[in-house]
């Protein structure tokens, strides 16, 4: 009888141990999710700044010289992503109110939301498209430049 007592109490003792070790990693695996989530909402703050830097350098207020650099390579991506969605949209033979922002046939003088007369401004988009595609590629070799000093 004795040696299943002792085997039994050393079984009780291993399953509280391993409840143990269950809780404690439980308590690190919610410790772990509490700090990514801290982390995420440093992110999330960072983009914040970030955003409201950019709202400021858009109104021609002007801050150190890295960070109007950052922003004219932003205002560079946004009129590229600009051009290339005026891309798409001439595929899908539409084109988008200025005014709403509601998609319509190409051929559309008015927009049937908001009444604006359309404008398309072909050439326009592609003289950006050409010089977005221009400060890219500058920027890229600065950074490269900058890279291997």
């Amino acid at each position: 009888m004795s040696f299943w007592q002792g085997f039994s109490s050393k079984v009780k003792n291993i399953a509280q141990n391993v409840a143990k070790k269950s809780g404690d990693m439980v308590e690190v695996t919610k410790i772990n999710l509490s700090i990514s989530t801290e982390e995420e909402n440093i992110k999330k703050l960072y983009t914040e700044i970030g955003k409201y830097c950019y709202e400021i350098y858009e109104k021609n207020v002007r801050f150190d010289n890295t960070i109007n650099e950052l922003c004219e390579k932003i205002k560079a991506h946004k009129n590229a992503i600009e051009s290339l969605n005026e891309k798409i949209n001439e595929l899908k033979n539409v084109v988008k109110c200025q005014a709403c922002g509601n998609v319509l046939p190409r051929d559309s003088v008015y927009c049937a939301k908001c009444g604006v007369k359309i404008e398309i401004k072909e050439a326009q988009i592609e003289a950006e498209t050409e010089k977005n595609s221009m400060i890219i590629e500058a920027n890229q070799e600065v950074q490269n430049r900058n890279s291997s000093l």
